[in-house]
């Protein structure tokens, strides 16, 4: 959900200030998948599970963002 909540400023932008471009929407994508790395990895620690679920999430992560940078939002062309 955090990572979701980071990406608010990317609609917003675009519509009161015109940022639109594929840049900006990449840019507010990798701080929110930062944010949500950090917090799952410290969630991960705190509770105690071990780090393949960590790891396996990572794997999980880089799956669904190729998908949507494709398909979704098509920012990469193949």
């Amino acid at each position: 959900m955090a990572g979701s909540i980071i990406l608010l400023p990317y609609p917003v932008a675009a519509i009161f200030f015109k940022l639109d471009n594929a840049a900006f929407f990449i840019g507010s994508l990798l701080v929110a998948v930062a944010v949500m790395i950090v917090l799952y990895f410290y969630s991960v620690t705190k509770l105690l599970v071990p780090l393949k679920w960590f790891w396996g999430w990572i794997g999980s992560l880089a799956i669904a963002i190729t998908l949507q940078l494709t398909i979704v939002f098509n920012v990469i062309k193949f």
